[in-house]
């Protein structure tokens, strides 16, 4: 085999690799493994816009059985708070003054 024929078939089977078998993870959403989060009567409008309205990523492959990919984009309350505002009412129970929203609220939909 000549060196222009090796040549071409190294390009050819790197052109091959390279469409066939990668994985494009633009073409993933995170509902494609987490669809029981959105299966929801009726969605918490940031859930159901986009994940990363709460969910940021951290940097670390995911998925990763060992590590997490994406952190809370505030802590709690503090999540909450950015489109809710704190303490509305005027009858607070002590689990709303706690900051413990999601013991009584789904962050994903209800």
């Amino acid at each position: 085999m000549n060196k222009h024929t090796l040549f071409a078939t190294g390009i050819i089977l790197l052109f091959c690799n390279h469409v066939f078998c990668q994985e494009d993870t633009a073409d993933f959403s995170c509902t494609d493994c987490h669809s029981d989060m959105v299966e929801h009567e009726v969605m918490h409008y940031p859930a159901e816009d986009d994940c990363e309205n709460c969910h940021m990523s951290n940097g670390n492959e995911h998925p990763n059985d060992s590590l997490r990919g994406f952190d809370l984009g505030d802590e709690m309350p503090g999540l909450c708070f950015l489109c809710h505002e704190e303490h509305t009412k005027e009858n607070k129970h002590a689990v709303s003054e706690m900051g413990e929203c999601l013991m009584c609220h789904s962050a994903h939909g209800s």
